[in-house]
Protein backbone atom coordinates (compact mmCIF):
# COMPACT_ATOMS: atom_id res chain seq x y z
CA UNK A 1 0.00 0.00 0.00
CA UNK A 2 1.69 3.37 -0.97
CA UNK A 3 1.60 5.82 1.97
CA UNK A 4 -0.62 8.82 1.98
CA UNK A 5 -0.45 12.34 3.11
CA UNK A 6 -3.23 10.85 5.97
CA UNK A 7 -2.85 7.03 5.29
CA UNK A 8 -6.45 4.77 5.80
CA UNK A 9 -4.81 3.39 9.02
CA UNK A 10 -3.84 6.74 10.40
CA UNK A 11 -5.38 7.52 14.07
CA UNK A 12 -8.65 10.10 13.32
CA UNK A 13 -8.33 9.94 9.53
CA UNK A 14 -11.89 9.40 9.04
CA UNK A 15 -13.08 12.08 11.23
CA UNK A 16 -10.41 14.34 9.59
CA UNK A 17 -12.22 13.20 6.49
CA UNK A 18 -15.63 14.62 7.31
CA UNK A 19 -14.72 17.48 8.78
CA UNK A 20 -13.02 18.09 5.27
CA UNK A 21 -16.52 17.33 3.68
CA UNK A 22 -18.46 19.23 5.81
CA UNK A 23 -16.48 21.88 5.41
CA UNK A 24 -16.80 21.69 1.78
CA UNK A 25 -20.61 21.20 1.72
CA UNK A 26 -21.25 24.08 3.85
CA UNK A 27 -19.15 26.50 1.67
CA UNK A 28 -20.62 25.49 -1.05
CA UNK A 29 -24.48 25.74 0.14
CA UNK A 30 -23.11 29.51 1.57
CA UNK A 31 -22.01 30.15 -2.00
CA UNK A 32 -24.82 29.13 -3.75
CA UNK A 33 -27.27 30.95 -1.28
CA UNK A 34 -25.18 34.25 -2.36
CA UNK A 35 -25.28 33.28 -5.74
CA UNK A 36 -29.11 33.23 -5.90
CA UNK A 37 -29.45 36.38 -4.60
CA UNK A 38 -27.16 38.17 -6.70
CA UNK A 39 -28.92 36.39 -9.52
CA UNK A 40 -32.11 38.18 -8.63
CA UNK A 41 -30.50 41.43 -9.16
CA UNK A 42 -31.24 43.45 -6.36
CA UNK A 43 -29.61 45.93 -5.16
CA UNK A 44 -27.03 44.47 -3.45
CA UNK A 45 -26.46 41.54 -6.41
CA UNK A 46 -22.62 43.31 -6.78
CA UNK A 47 -22.02 42.24 -3.25
CA UNK A 48 -23.65 38.77 -3.20
CA UNK A 49 -21.74 37.88 -6.01
CA UNK A 50 -18.93 38.86 -4.47
CA UNK A 51 -19.56 36.65 -1.47
CA UNK A 52 -20.86 34.09 -4.11
CA UNK A 53 -17.35 34.22 -5.00
CA UNK A 54 -15.06 33.98 -2.08
CA UNK A 55 -17.51 31.02 -0.52
CA UNK A 56 -17.71 29.17 -3.47
CA UNK A 57 -13.27 29.56 -4.47
CA UNK A 58 -13.35 27.95 -0.53
CA UNK A 59 -15.16 25.45 -1.48
CA UNK A 60 -13.24 24.59 -4.67
CA UNK A 61 -9.99 24.70 -2.62
CA UNK A 62 -11.42 22.28 0.33
CA UNK A 63 -12.81 19.91 -2.23
CA UNK A 64 -9.30 20.09 -4.18
CA UNK A 65 -7.75 19.24 -0.62
CA UNK A 66 -9.27 16.50 -0.38
CA UNK A 67 -8.36 13.65 -3.06
CA UNK A 68 -4.45 14.92 -2.32
CA UNK A 69 -4.62 14.68 1.32
CA UNK A 70 -6.50 11.26 2.17
CA UNK A 71 -6.27 9.47 -1.67
CA UNK A 72 -2.92 10.47 -3.65
CA UNK A 73 0.16 8.91 -3.05
CA UNK A 74 2.44 11.10 -1.05
CA UNK A 75 4.61 11.65 -4.39
CA UNK A 76 1.33 13.28 -5.60
CA UNK A 77 1.29 15.71 -3.07
CA UNK A 78 4.66 16.29 -3.69
CA UNK A 79 4.41 17.41 -7.06
CA UNK A 80 1.21 19.45 -6.78
CA UNK A 81 2.72 20.75 -3.81
CA UNK A 82 3.15 24.48 -5.23
CA UNK A 83 -0.21 24.25 -6.91
CA UNK A 84 -2.43 23.18 -3.54
CA UNK A 85 -0.75 26.66 -2.17
CA UNK A 86 -1.41 28.63 -5.35
CA UNK A 87 -4.84 27.73 -5.10
CA UNK A 88 -4.93 28.98 -1.76
CA UNK A 89 -3.04 32.04 -2.40
CA UNK A 90 -5.93 32.59 -5.35
CA UNK A 91 -8.33 32.22 -2.47
CA UNK A 92 -6.70 34.51 -0.22
CA UNK A 93 -6.54 37.58 -3.31
CA UNK A 94 -10.48 37.05 -3.75
CA UNK A 95 -11.11 37.81 -0.40
CA UNK A 96 -8.99 40.91 -0.60
CA UNK A 97 -10.99 42.13 -3.55
CA UNK A 98 -13.93 42.20 -2.27
CA UNK A 99 -12.66 43.77 1.07
CA UNK A 100 -11.05 46.30 -1.40
CA UNK A 101 -14.21 46.94 -3.26
CA UNK A 102 -15.16 48.19 0.12
CA UNK A 103 -12.69 50.10 1.23
CA UNK A 104 -13.33 52.65 -1.44
CA UNK A 105 -15.86 54.19 -0.12
CA UNK A 106 -13.02 55.78 2.53
CA UNK A 107 -9.81 55.40 0.12
CA UNK A 108 -9.73 55.33 -3.36
CA UNK A 109 -7.04 52.29 -3.84
CA UNK A 110 -7.95 51.58 -7.60
CA UNK A 111 -7.51 48.44 -6.38
CA UNK A 112 -3.68 47.80 -6.27
CA UNK A 113 -3.27 45.84 -3.34
CA UNK A 114 -5.57 43.51 -5.07
CA UNK A 115 -3.85 43.75 -8.68
CA UNK A 116 -0.35 43.61 -6.52
CA UNK A 117 -2.00 40.31 -4.99
CA UNK A 118 -2.81 38.89 -8.30
CA UNK A 119 0.80 39.45 -9.39
CA UNK A 120 2.12 37.49 -6.62
CA UNK A 121 -0.11 34.63 -7.23
CA UNK A 122 0.90 34.56 -10.91
CA UNK A 123 4.57 34.68 -9.85
CA UNK A 124 3.93 31.66 -7.27
CA UNK A 125 3.29 29.73 -10.23
CA UNK A 126 6.58 30.01 -11.91
CA UNK A 127 9.42 30.99 -9.50
CA UNK A 128 10.66 28.04 -7.26
CA UNK A 129 8.76 27.24 -4.43
CA UNK A 130 10.26 28.63 -1.69
CA UNK A 131 10.57 32.19 -3.75
CA UNK A 132 6.79 31.92 -3.76
CA UNK A 133 6.44 31.55 -0.45
CA UNK A 134 8.46 34.14 0.59
CA UNK A 135 7.23 36.35 -2.38
CA UNK A 136 3.18 35.70 -0.34
CA UNK A 137 4.40 36.02 3.36
CA UNK A 138 5.58 39.52 2.90
CA UNK A 139 2.76 40.57 1.07
CA UNK A 140 0.66 38.17 3.77
CA UNK A 141 1.99 41.44 6.02
CA UNK A 142 0.82 43.96 3.65
CA UNK A 143 -2.66 41.84 3.82
CA UNK A 144 -2.96 41.99 7.27
CA UNK A 145 -1.81 45.71 7.62
CA UNK A 146 -4.92 46.58 5.24
CA UNK A 147 -7.69 44.02 6.78
CA UNK A 148 -7.38 45.38 10.22
CA UNK A 149 -7.40 49.42 9.11
CA UNK A 150 -10.47 47.92 7.12
CA UNK A 151 -12.54 46.74 9.86
CA UNK A 152 -10.74 49.30 13.06
CA UNK A 153 -12.63 52.39 10.37
CA UNK A 154 -15.50 50.25 9.93
CA UNK A 155 -16.32 49.45 13.37
CA UNK A 156 -15.35 53.36 14.20
CA UNK A 157 -17.92 54.27 11.89
CA UNK A 158 -21.07 51.68 12.92
CA UNK A 159 -22.69 52.32 16.03
CA UNK A 160 -25.31 49.59 17.94
CA UNK A 161 -26.23 45.95 16.54
CA UNK A 162 -24.00 46.68 13.07
CA UNK A 163 -21.05 47.17 15.33
CA UNK A 164 -21.12 44.17 17.29
CA UNK A 165 -22.17 41.92 14.21
CA UNK A 166 -19.03 43.77 12.87
CA UNK A 167 -16.58 43.19 15.88
CA UNK A 168 -18.32 39.70 15.51
CA UNK A 169 -17.17 39.26 11.42
CA UNK A 170 -13.98 40.37 12.47
CA UNK A 171 -13.19 37.54 15.03
CA UNK A 172 -14.54 34.71 13.00
CA UNK A 173 -12.76 36.09 9.82
CA UNK A 174 -9.37 36.07 12.57
CA UNK A 175 -10.64 32.57 14.14
CA UNK A 176 -10.82 31.42 10.45
CA UNK A 177 -6.99 32.03 8.91
CA UNK A 178 -5.82 30.46 12.88
CA UNK A 179 -7.72 27.76 11.76
CA UNK A 180 -5.83 27.57 8.42
CA UNK A 181 -2.32 28.15 9.63
CA UNK A 182 -3.17 24.93 12.72
CA UNK A 183 -3.74 23.24 8.98
CA UNK A 184 -0.54 24.57 7.43
CA UNK A 185 1.38 21.89 6.14
CA UNK A 186 4.66 23.66 6.65
CA UNK A 187 3.35 23.62 10.42
CA UNK A 188 2.29 20.15 10.20
CA UNK A 189 5.76 18.73 9.05
CA UNK A 190 7.47 21.16 11.91
CA UNK A 191 5.53 19.39 15.00
CA UNK A 192 6.20 16.33 12.93
CA UNK A 193 9.84 16.54 13.22
CA UNK A 194 9.85 17.43 17.05
CA UNK A 195 8.22 14.45 17.40
CA UNK A 196 5.01 15.66 18.36
CA UNK A 197 1.70 14.12 17.64
CA UNK A 198 0.03 16.68 14.70
CA UNK A 199 -3.44 15.15 15.04
CA UNK A 200 -4.27 17.86 17.34
CA UNK A 201 -3.55 20.54 15.32
CA UNK A 202 -5.14 19.09 12.71
CA UNK A 203 -8.43 18.40 14.35
CA UNK A 204 -8.47 21.66 16.07
CA UNK A 205 -7.96 23.68 13.22
CA UNK A 206 -10.88 21.70 11.18
CA UNK A 207 -13.31 22.52 13.79
CA UNK A 208 -12.14 26.20 14.39
CA UNK A 209 -12.62 26.49 10.40
CA UNK A 210 -16.00 24.79 10.85
CA UNK A 211 -17.44 26.99 13.47
CA UNK A 212 -16.28 30.30 11.95
CA UNK A 213 -17.73 29.23 8.59
CA UNK A 214 -20.70 29.36 10.38
CA UNK A 215 -20.35 32.63 12.12
CA UNK A 216 -19.60 34.49 9.61
CA UNK A 217 -22.24 33.50 7.08
CA UNK A 218 -24.78 33.90 10.02
CA UNK A 219 -23.43 37.57 10.22
CA UNK A 220 -23.35 38.54 6.67
CA UNK A 221 -27.09 37.66 6.81
CA UNK A 222 -27.54 40.17 9.14
CA UNK A 223 -24.70 43.04 8.29
CA UNK A 224 -25.23 45.90 5.97
CA UNK A 225 -23.06 46.25 2.58
CA UNK A 226 -19.90 46.62 4.44
CA UNK A 227 -19.94 50.07 2.44
CA UNK A 228 -23.22 51.10 4.36
CA UNK A 229 -21.77 50.71 7.76
CA UNK A 230 -22.03 54.59 8.59
CA UNK A 231 -25.76 54.61 7.80
CA UNK A 232 -27.04 56.09 10.46
CA UNK A 233 -25.38 59.55 9.46
CA UNK A 234 -26.52 59.81 6.25
CA UNK A 235 -30.63 59.70 6.90
CA UNK A 236 -31.81 63.52 7.93
CA UNK A 237 -35.50 62.96 8.25
CA UNK A 238 -38.88 60.55 8.24
CA UNK A 239 -42.04 61.12 7.76
CA UNK A 240 -45.24 58.80 8.14
CA UNK A 241 -48.23 59.68 5.94
CA UNK A 242 -51.81 58.53 6.04
CA UNK A 243 -52.77 57.91 2.24
CA UNK A 244 -56.28 58.32 2.78
CA UNK A 245 -56.33 61.66 4.53
CA UNK A 246 -53.20 62.74 2.95
CA UNK A 247 -51.72 63.47 6.78
CA UNK A 248 -48.38 63.39 8.49
CA UNK A 249 -48.89 60.95 11.64
CA UNK A 250 -45.66 60.73 12.47
CA UNK A 251 -42.33 63.42 11.69
CA UNK A 252 -39.00 62.31 12.90
CA UNK A 253 -36.09 64.30 12.28
CA UNK A 254 -32.42 62.75 12.97
CA UNK A 255 -29.18 64.13 14.47
CA UNK A 256 -27.51 65.23 11.43
CA UNK A 257 -25.61 68.42 12.49
CA UNK A 258 -25.03 69.56 16.30
CA UNK A 259 -28.42 70.35 17.37
CA UNK A 260 -30.37 66.94 17.75
CA UNK A 261 -33.99 67.88 17.21
CA UNK A 262 -36.60 66.38 19.50
CA UNK A 263 -37.89 62.66 18.23
CA UNK A 264 -41.35 63.19 16.44
CA UNK A 265 -41.36 67.09 16.71
CA UNK A 266 -43.96 68.15 14.22
CA UNK A 267 -42.71 71.11 12.17
CA UNK A 268 -46.07 73.55 10.55
CA UNK A 269 -45.31 72.41 7.49
CA UNK A 270 -45.76 68.70 7.67
CA UNK A 271 -49.21 68.74 6.49
CA UNK A 272 -48.04 70.53 3.50
CA UNK A 273 -45.52 68.15 3.25
CA UNK A 274 -47.28 64.93 3.16
CA UNK A 275 -49.59 66.02 1.55
CA UNK A 276 -47.88 67.24 -1.49
CA UNK A 277 -46.08 63.77 -1.75
CA UNK A 278 -48.85 62.55 -1.76
CA UNK A 279 -50.02 64.83 -4.88
CA UNK A 280 -47.20 64.07 -6.31
CA UNK A 281 -46.71 60.42 -6.34
CA UNK A 282 -50.33 60.00 -7.65
CA UNK A 283 -49.62 62.88 -10.65
CA UNK A 284 -46.72 60.86 -11.83
CA UNK A 285 -47.97 58.17 -11.62
CA UNK A 286 -50.95 58.85 -13.70
CA UNK A 287 -48.70 60.96 -16.19
CA UNK A 288 -46.39 58.04 -16.71
CA UNK A 289 -49.45 55.67 -16.95
CA UNK A 290 -47.39 52.98 -15.01
CA UNK A 291 -48.63 50.84 -12.51
CA UNK A 292 -45.65 50.88 -10.30
CA UNK A 293 -45.00 53.74 -7.47
CA UNK A 294 -42.35 55.84 -7.81
CA UNK A 295 -39.47 55.08 -5.24
CA UNK A 296 -37.01 57.03 -5.28
CA UNK A 297 -36.65 61.13 -5.75
CA UNK A 298 -32.66 61.98 -6.34
CA UNK A 299 -32.43 65.87 -5.38
CA UNK A 300 -29.02 65.76 -5.72
CA UNK A 301 -27.43 66.31 -2.48
CA UNK A 302 -30.62 64.50 -0.96
CA UNK A 303 -32.27 61.32 -1.71
CA UNK A 304 -35.58 60.75 -0.61
CA UNK A 305 -36.71 57.35 -0.52
CA UNK A 306 -40.73 55.98 -0.64
CA UNK A 307 -42.44 53.02 0.59
CA UNK A 308 -45.52 52.21 0.32
CA UNK A 309 -48.08 50.44 2.17
CA UNK A 310 -51.82 49.52 1.85
CA UNK A 311 -52.45 52.85 3.74
CA UNK A 312 -49.40 54.87 4.66
CA UNK A 313 -46.41 56.15 2.79
CA UNK A 314 -43.23 56.47 4.34
CA UNK A 315 -40.89 58.94 3.51
CA UNK A 316 -37.21 58.83 4.34
CA UNK A 317 -34.93 61.81 2.94
CA UNK A 318 -30.57 60.62 3.46
CA UNK A 319 -28.05 61.97 1.73
CA UNK A 320 -27.42 59.28 -0.44
CA UNK A 321 -29.14 55.78 -1.12
CA UNK A 322 -28.31 52.97 0.45
CA UNK A 323 -29.53 49.07 0.41
CA UNK A 324 -29.64 49.15 4.26
CA UNK A 325 -32.59 52.17 3.98
CA UNK A 326 -34.67 49.81 2.21
CA UNK A 327 -34.61 47.23 4.28
CA UNK A 328 -35.48 49.30 7.00
CA UNK A 329 -38.32 50.65 5.66
CA UNK A 330 -39.61 47.71 4.82
CA UNK A 331 -39.64 46.42 7.92
CA UNK A 332 -40.92 49.99 9.57
CA UNK A 333 -44.38 49.26 7.16
CA UNK A 334 -44.53 45.81 8.41
CA UNK A 335 -44.86 46.56 12.08
CA UNK A 336 -46.84 49.63 11.50
CA UNK A 337 -49.44 47.44 9.65
CA UNK A 338 -49.09 44.67 11.93
CA UNK A 339 -50.01 47.51 15.02
CA UNK A 340 -51.90 50.10 13.25
CA UNK A 341 -53.36 48.01 9.96
CA UNK A 342 -57.37 48.34 10.76
CA UNK A 343 -57.08 51.91 12.35
CA UNK A 344 -55.29 53.03 9.49
CA UNK A 345 -57.92 51.60 6.78
CA UNK A 346 -60.79 53.49 8.59
CA UNK A 347 -58.83 56.68 10.40
CA UNK A 348 -59.92 60.13 8.56
CA UNK A 349 -58.00 62.40 11.22
CA UNK A 350 -58.48 63.08 15.00
CA UNK A 351 -55.93 62.66 17.67
CA UNK A 352 -52.76 61.92 16.07
CA UNK A 353 -50.96 61.08 19.84
CA UNK A 354 -52.81 57.62 19.39
CA UNK A 355 -49.74 56.88 17.04
CA UNK A 356 -46.86 57.98 19.44
CA UNK A 357 -45.71 53.82 19.95
CA UNK A 358 -44.57 55.10 16.49
CA UNK A 359 -41.74 56.55 18.25
CA UNK A 360 -40.68 53.39 19.40
CA UNK A 361 -40.69 51.44 15.80
CA UNK A 362 -38.87 54.07 14.47
CA UNK A 363 -36.10 54.08 17.15
CA UNK A 364 -35.90 50.40 16.90
CA UNK A 365 -35.08 50.71 13.19
CA UNK A 366 -32.83 54.01 13.00
CA UNK A 367 -31.35 54.86 16.25
CA UNK A 368 -29.98 51.28 17.05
Amino acid sequence: MMFQVFPPGSTDRDLLLILDIICTIICLEVAMSFLVHAARRDRAWRVNLGWGVVFGGFSLLQASNIPFFFYFPVDVYTQNAQIIGGLGILFVITIIGQFEFFYQQFHKTRYVISMIGLGIGITYFIVPGSIGDALFAIYFLVLAVFVFSLFARLIRLATGRVRVNLIIFFIAFCTLMFGNFLNNQGLIAIVTNQGIDPMPFQISGRVIKLISFIALFGVLQQLPIFMEVNWQQNIVQLFIIHKTSGLSIFHQKFATSEVQDEAGKRDDNDALVAGGFIGITTLLKEISQSTETLKLFDHGDVKILCEYGESLLIILYAKEEMHIYWDKLAHLRVAIEELFGETLKSWAGGDLGYFDPLKVLVKNEFQQ
